[in-house]
Formats: C-alpha cells, structure tokens, sequence
C-alpha cells in the first residue's frame, strides 16, 4: 500500500523539463536582457552630462576644416583702417578745426606735461611697483575707485586709503576713476537712465561725487563711460559740463576717457573742449580680448588715430594712453586672458 505523499511525488512538475534544454535557454535570455538593460541606463546617464555634439555631413566637415586650415594661415584681423573715416580728408576741414581750436583757447593755454600711471587695486604687484616709480609720474589713476551701478546714480566705492598716503607721501595728483563697470561689465543703462532722469537726481549725483574726492584728498576725476549709446550725446555733453563746473569750483580737474573707434562719437569732444582739462585716448583697443588674435596696435593705427584726435580740440589736452599688457588666447575660449606686464 503506497503513502499519499509518495503519490505526490510521482506526479509530473508543471514546469518539468525531461530533456534539461528548457533553463540554459532562459538563462542565457535572462543575460542577454540585463546586458541590454545595463547598456540602456549607461546610455541615458551619459545623456545626462555629456554635451551633444552635432555630427555634420562628411562633405561639411571636409569644408569647415579647410576654412579652419585657411584662418589659421592667415594674417591677425586688424581694425588698421578705421581710423579713417574720422580723418579730416580736406585742408579745408583742417583748417576749420584749427579755427574751432583757437575760439575754445584764444590765448593758447599751455598745459604742463603729464605722466599717468593706472593703477590696478587688483594686481598684488601694483603698490610696489608704483613706490619704485613714482618719481617718473605727476598723476596717477586708480581705475577701480568708483563706479556708477544704475540709473538713480548709486556709487560703488572701493576706495584705497593706502594709495592715497603714498600719492601724498610722493608728491603725485590722485586721479580717481568713475566708470560704468560692474562686475565686469559694462553697464551703460546705467549712465544713459541718470542722464535721462530728474535733474535733481544729477544734482544729488555730484554733490555725492565731490564729497568722495575731497575724502580722498583727490587733484580730480577722471571719467570711464563706455558702451553707452552715441544717441544721447547731447545730454551727455551736458552733464559732463555741469560735472567739470563743479570740480572746478573747489579747484578740481576733470578727465575724460575717449575709446579710439566708432565709439567716440559718444562725446562732443569738439564742444566739451572748453570744459574738459583733459582727455585720454584710449591707444590699445585695436584687437579686445572678445576680438581673434591680434595686436593691441599695430603702428598705423596708432598713428593714425593720433592724427585724428588732434583735430578735437586742443592737441596740447590730450594724453596717449598705451597699453603695457598682453592676451593669451586658447582654443575652446570665447575670451583671451590677460597678461600683465610684469608676468
């Protein structure tokens, strides 16, 4: 008599493989989705943080490389040329600047010589060098004193308690600077909405201003505005009067910086001669470090935009402003990086 369990035993497994065939296949389908799987998951987290890249057609890319073969054989971009547009062509047209010239200085005003020096509150290197050299400079610039932020005429203050014992301890006029720069970055809405705005906001702007500089024991002001739109020059010129008339009336100077290139049209040069003691061209902008690779100023353009700049104004209020530095481009930047004078 057999046992009910015994019976159990004998009866068939639902899922009885007599010939042993039926798990290696599944296991081998079981391997062969989970290698899918993995590779599926790899895939999608090299999505994640790789960068696409555009695969273009053979022939494209056979074109784009010798395009890319020609820039590299060809000589730096340079801006040699325009300076002449602003040149006047005609002996005529010179001879009415030189007119102009002599109704703003009828008694031919002679203006002593300058020797400017930037200094950079950034650069570790720069009190130093400055105490070495100061005996060979009348003035000096603190380019990063003050800025203007926006539109109600805010003040950015960084200013330099020890640059200023030094000027006075060497005998040197402080000259700080105002720009629009914030950040590294132009910021010409904000010199365009204080121009366009109340005059009592201009009005707070330059008593604001005055207080600053006679803190500093500052000989003046030397004014960076760039980027700004040419449209508003009228309202520029004017604010830059009422600016200077204020720093002359406690016996202060007003400098201003003037870019070499389509932007100069942003000042009535010709008109704020009679107000302005100084002007400083701005001579090493041929090629930025947003331009491709290039000088800083090649000799004809230095040459030439000094040619145009003694047609605005006195000659004798202009200062050469050179560039001591140097720009190190990569590939893969949409930027070079400068270099100092000293690295």
């Amino acid at each position: 008599m057999s046992h009910p369990r015994d019976e159990r035993e004998l009866q068939p497994f639902v899922f009885h493989d007599p010939h042993g065939k039926r798990w290696p296949r599944f296991r081998i389908a079981l391997l062969v989705f989970s290698i899918l799987i993995f590779a599926a998951l790899v895939w999608f987290a090299e999505s994640l943080f790789v960068k696409p890249q555009l695969r273009l057609p053979a022939k494209v890319r056979t074109i784009k490389g010798q395009l890319k073969a020609l820039q590299t054989n060809a000589p730096p971009v340079t801006k040699t040329d325009s300076w002449q547009k602003y040149y006047p062509a005609s002996k005529a047209s010179r001879d009415r600047l030189a007119k102009l010239r002599a109704q703003l200085h009828p008694k031919a005003k002679q203006f002593d010589e300058v020797r400017l020096g930037f200094y950079m509150n950034s650069d570790p290197n720069a009190y130093d060098s400055l105490e070495k050299h100061a005996e060979k400079l009348t003035h000096i610039c603190s380019e990063e004193w003050m800025s203007v932020v926006d539109g109600y005429g805010t003040l950015r203050v960084d200013e330099n308690t020890r640059l200023e014992r030094l000027a006075l301890a060497k005998g040197l006029v402080l000259m700080p600077m105002l720009n629009n720069l914030v950040e590294n970055t132009w910021q010409p809405e904000a010199v365009e909405s204080l121009v366009n705005g109340p005059a009592e906001r201009r009005d707070r702007f330059i008593i604001n201003l005055l207080a600053h500089l006679d803190e500093a024991h500052a000989g003046g002001l030397v004014i960076d505005w760039e980027q700004v739109d040419p449209t508003y020059q009228p309202k520029i010129t004017d604010f830059l009067q009422k600016i200077a008339a204020a720093l002359h009336s406690v016996n202060k100077q007003l400098w201003l910086v003037v870019p070499m290139g389509d932007e100069i049209q942003t000042f009535d040069v010709a008109t704020l001669a009679a107000s302005v003691d100084r002007f400083v061209a701005i001579l090493y902008d041929e090629t930025s470090e947003a331009d491709p690779p290039g000088p800083l100023a090649t000799q004809d353009w230095l040459e030439g935009w000094l040619e145009v700049i003694q047609g605005y104004g006195n000659p004798d209020q202009w200062i050469a402003a050179l560039g001591a530095f140097g720009y190190d481009w990569s590939s893969g930047r949409k930027k070079a990086e400068t270099i100092s004078f000293q690295d």
